[in-house]
């Protein structure tokens, strides 16, 4: 019965719904959009399936098609994808493998100052929305109405009458706010900022005026002293004067490339590559360090996916050499692997019966 309920559901739309992983947030959110676009589609083929003979599937698929024919319930979806299609991009830059933190430190800010600026107009967004439930609603024969309601609410909110007002307090505005403190929590700018190193950047670096400055220089050398047992076999307090001077050298060259109207990159790569960073070795480090830190645990999840396409019950007893390499080899398929060389290290490594080398 489930395949004949699917079948319906297919010929209607003319292709299978997108799931809700519970693994990849960017097909949560292309699996709600898809939604919404084939939302009069799904009611069809919802009441097609209500009128089957089949008591147990009629009673589920009528029982469906009364949620989704609510005014809260196409409100809530037109609502939820206002904040989805802002979101989204972030979403997709989170499970970048070559993401660094400057990158997700700017597409977190950028995201929330959006979403800010739309809880701002709250007013005007939801205007849109709201025409939008109505044509949607007209066309599924769907009556956009209040819920009942007492003439005084003492364990909730006690919202105005009218219909736009009423479903802007209770749907719109918090939905936007859970979203936001969300965001907040899990995205804290102190994680990102990776304790201040950002400053290094040259196209953060040019941006601080005489104002900042001194604040600006003494993040970065708090910023240091972080990571200063991993950077030099010298003394904290030598490795702090030496890296004073450095911080001074390389402040000077960027603003006199800023001057010469050249464009300062921010990415950690192209600084990389394209400074000669032997002048200046402890801000090499640090760059290094900013660079290799994970911004999310996408690529970790990557691994374990990874493991558990390689560590089949057949290979549980490989050894640990054996098991990392296969697992590099899956991952880098970019990589080109030298056949005669393989065969070559393997005649190498002990005593064989075949000669593999002549």
């Amino acid at each position: 019965m489930p395949a004949k309920r699917n079948q319906v559901l297919k010929s209607t739309l003319g292709h299978q719904l997108t799931s809700l992983c519970k693994t990849r947030w960017v097909e949560r959110h292309e699996g709600v959009i898809q939604f919404r676009s084939e939302f009069s589609q799904i009611v069809k083929a919802l009441t097609l399936i209500s009128v089957w003979k089949d008591a147990k599937t009629s009673t589920i698929a009528t029982t469906l098609l009364n949620s989704l024919c609510t005014t809260e319930f196409l409100l809530s979806m037109l609502s939820l994808i206002d904040i989805l299609k802002i979101t989204l991009s972030l979403s997709r830059l989170l499970q970048m493998s070559n993401l660094d933190a400057n990158g997700a430190s700017t597409a977190v800010s950028n995201t929330m100052s959006t979403i800010n600026e739309k809880r701002k107009n709250c007013e005007q967004n939801f205007d849109k929305i709201y025409k939008e439930a109505t044509e949607v609603a007209t066309g599924l024969d769907i009556e956009i109405k209040l819920p009942r309601l007492a003439g005084r609410q003492t364990k909730r909110e006690n919202y105005p009458e009218g219909k736009d007002e009423y479903y802007r307090r209770s749907i719109y505005i918090p939905l936007f706010d859970n979203v936001s403190n969300d965001l907040s929590s899990r995205l804290r700018f102190s994680s990102l900022d990776c304790f201040g190193l950002r400053g290094i950047i040259p196209s953060i670096l040019a941006k601080a005026n005489r104002d900042n400055e001194t604040i600006f220089i003494k993040n970065l050398e708090t910023a240091y002293e972080n990571f200063s047992n991993i950077i030099g076999s010298r003394d904290i307090q030598t490795n702090s004067i030496l890296f004073e001077g450095e911080l001074t050298l390389w402040k000077n060259h960027w603003k006199s490339e800023k001057e010469k109207n050249k464009k300062l990159s921010g990415d950690i790569i192209e600084v990389l590559d394209s400074f000669d960073l032997n002048i200046s070795p402890t801000i090499r480090n640090l760059l290094r360090i900013l660079a290799t830190l994970p911004v999310s645990v996408a690529t970790a999840k990557r691994s374990f996916s990874t493991l558990r396409r390689v560590k089949t019950w057949l290979r549980a007893r490989m050894g640990e050499e054996r098991l990392t390499g296969l697992c590099l080899l899956h991952v880098h398929r970019d990589v080109t692997v030298d056949i005669e060389k393989v065969i070559e290290r393997f005649a190498k490594n002990g005593n064989r019966p075949l000669e593999f080398i002549l």
